[in-house]
């Protein structure tokens, strides 16, 4: 066995200990059955009236380990069959967001997402031209044919 100086074993041991704690951060971990870490659950204190968009963030944020509205970051619910947005402006950290191909009538959910900089609406042929023009032009802005 090494013979190590005791300021270099406690210096392993605590970087082992980091980089166990920094790759196990989505699983619980118990020493002696001590729970010594657990992750922060998912962010799921938001109820939407359209389903399809619930289901489409209930899946975001699972894939973006999530734990708070803030941290959902970009959105790709095209094709999702989603008609309203109530209820979005919670997700205050959206920067990015996909709703083609979606039936989307008014969206003024989006005018009070500040951090956005790309709205893809392309494909909802009821959508209200108005309220998605208002966005600032330093967002970029993918519309529908009717809304060019």
């Amino acid at each position: 066995m090494l013979n190590l100086n005791p300021a270099l074993q406690l210096a392993i041991t605590a970087c082992f200990s980091a980089a166990l704690l920094i790759g196990c951060q989505g699983y619980e971990v118990s020493v002696n059955e001590r729970k010594v870490y657990t992750p922060a659950p998912l962010f799921t204190d938001f109820n939407l009236p359209d389903r399809n968009l619930q289901r489409c963030l209930d899946q975001t944020i699972a894939d973006q380990k999530a734990t708070a509205a803030v941290q959902v970051k970009t959105l790709n619910c095209s094709n999702a069959g989603i008609a309203s947005l109530a209820g979005l402006e919670v997700f205050t950290g959206l920067e990015s967001i996909n709703l083609a191909d979606n039936r989307l009538g008014q969206t003024p959910e989006l005018l009070q997402l500040m951090k956005l900089t790309y709205v893809d609406v392309r494909g909802n042929p009821a959508l209200q031209c108005a309220e998605v023009m208002q966005l600032p032009d330093e967002i970029t802005r993918k519309l529908p044919e009717h809304c060019r």
